[in-house]
């Protein structure tokens, strides 16, 4: 906002996304950029910089807003939602679930200590699902705000389920790895997708709560948080190694030798020794 207040300073063109309240009173706002820059879609409304006393994008409670999202009809009396985002995913969820869903940015929920439990109590249910997003299971910056989220959740006495169809990584990594692992057969890649296919049965190209397809939205597993965090634990040693394989191949030898056989090298402590062999066929 700038100086006076009197109108809107936008740094980029965008979508402007304002936050509802469990009053219907719009309590902030965010812009969705028309183009992300380095990884950023989402810019919080605040003040002008140079404005002494600037107006914020938290509340009077120091809190940042939580968004409130009600369904157009009331098929579940007893669950809400959790998504990560204030902007389109709770609304659109909202309406394909016909549940209400809470929303926060970044999946920070426990931030907003306040505002959180003043939602639930007045929507007055007593099971809350948290729907996490595709590629956070493998991100160690947003499941520790996953887990004080449960725990917060918890120790207000509702029950807390999680919500699973094997979201285990966004479109656009599961198509670099898909692409850069075609030749082989015993990656990490298919062994990750064995235990996602344990827990669930929906197709990987799935992403978000708010992208699956209305006819598989029943298809989807409702986890204990012991058994999504023992999940997050199986998925991310596999990652490792993934990441363990790749940066194995990445080694080349320094000594060739052409021979069928070959004596090795006296081994000594502090030595590690790689040796790959090949073969050429003759007609």
């Amino acid at each position: 906002m700038r100086l006076g207040g009197g109108s809107l300073l936008n740094p980029a063109s965008g979508i402007l996304c304002p936050i509802p309240n469990h009053k219907g009173q719009f309590v902030g706002f965010q812009l969705r950029l028309d183009n992300p820059k380095d990884g950023c879609r989402y810019l919080w409304a605040a003040g002008e910089k140079t404005r002494d006393n600037r107006p914020t994008s938290h509340l009077r409670n120091g809190e940042l807003p939580l968004s409130i999202d009600f369904p157009t009809s009331t098929k579940n009396n007893d669950t809400v939602g959790l998504a990560e985002s204030v902007a389109f995913k709770p609304h659109i969820a909202s309406i394909r679930l016909n549940i209400p869903f809470i929303g926060a940015s970044g999946g920070h929920f426990a931030s907003s200590p306040q505002t959180l439990k003043t939602y639930l109590e007045h929507l007055g249910r007593n099971r809350v699902i948290l729907y996490p997003d595709a590629g956070a299971i493998l991100n160690d910056s947003v499941l520790p705000a996953y887990y004080r989220t449960i725990a917060l959740v918890e120790s207000w006495g509702y029950e807390v389920k999680v919500a699973w169809w094997g979201q285990v990584e966004k479109a656009e990594g599961r198509r670099q790895k898909a692409e850069g692992e075609q030749s082989s057969n015993l990656t990490a890649s298919s062994q990750t997708e064995n235990i996602t296919s344990a827990f669930c049965p929906l197709p990987s190209a799935f992403g978000d709560i708010d992208e699956i397809p209305q006819n598989h939205l029943e298809d989807i597993k409702y986890l204990t948080p012991k058994e999504f965090k023992e999940l997050g634990e199986k998925l991310q040693f596999k990652q490792q190694c993934r990441d363990n394989w790749k940066k194995l191949k990445k080694f080349t030898s320094d000594i060739k030798i052409n021979k069928r056989y070959f004596k090795l090298p006296n081994i000594t402590e502090n030595l590690i020794l790689f040796i790959s062999a090949g073969c050429a066929i003759r007609s």
